[in-house]
């Protein structure tokens, strides 16, 4: 599954729908508002509650969250000082990982829906967090460094141990989200790394004829 989020320009709808990655059947619309202004999005697995980053008219930036079936109400989900960045739902849907910037910003989990406390993950900074595939470590960045907290859940919520996996020279400080990705096995990382040089515009031509052969070799 694809998942995609546009925003008009001057005052924003905003979107949030997905379609199959072999583009086999509709797509499914899960946001459709145009107040606040909603980016960084994700589902829960079973699809049942939403969660995104909320451009408040303010200048603030919150996260708030949705069931999308019973009560759909769009409401913020940790009130906190400071803005709030990069919301990552955790593999068993339960918690919640972001960070702030109050100070050097720090990485926080806390329960979802909630209410709950919120549990401050990273020492000394800390953004970008993402999830490993068994939820049971939390990635972040530290400057350039990609660091690894190993997460106890029962009886209570606490980080057992924090590594330091490697440093990258990965710029992470102006990234609203995520920039980076880890595999499975968790042994490899997929990072997106900024370029001096100037922008350039890539066109993909037939595109959905990739994406479908790609699917194709998947299923095999």
């Amino acid at each position: 599954m694809i998942y995609l989020r546009g925003c008009e320009s001057g005052q924003p709808m905003c979107e949030f729908w997905s379609v199959p990655a072999d583009l086999s059947g509709p797509e499914t619309q899960y946001l459709r508002r145009r107040q606040p202004e909603v980016a960084d999005v994700s589902l829960t697995r079973d699809g049942r509650t939403l969660v995104a980053r909320v451009n408040l008219g303010t200048g603030e930036r919150d996260i708030w969250f949705r069931g999308q079936s019973g009560d759909t109400t769009f409401k913020p989900l940790i009130p906190m000082p400071g803005n709030q960045f990069g919301p990552r739902v955790s593999p068993d849907g339960h918690w919640i990982a972001f960070w702030n910037d109050v100070g050097p910003g720090e990485v926080f989990v806390a329960p979802l829906p909630g209410p709950g406390p919120r549990y401050q993950v990273s020492v000394d900074g800390g953004a970008m967090p993402v999830w490993s595939a068994d939820g049971r470590r939390l990635f972040f960045f530290n400057g350039s460094k990609l660091l690894s907290a190993t997460i106890r859940f029962t009886p209570t919520f606490a980080v057992t141990r924090r590594d330091t996996l490697f440093d990258g020279g990965f710029d992470s400080r102006t990234d609203y989200r995520a920039m980076y990705d880890a595999a499975p096995d968790n042994e490899l990382f997929a990072l997106l790394r900024r370029r001096d040089a100037d922008p350039q515009i890539i066109v993909v031509h037939d595109w959905k004829h990739e994406v479908r052969a790609l699917s194709r070799a998947v299923k095999q």
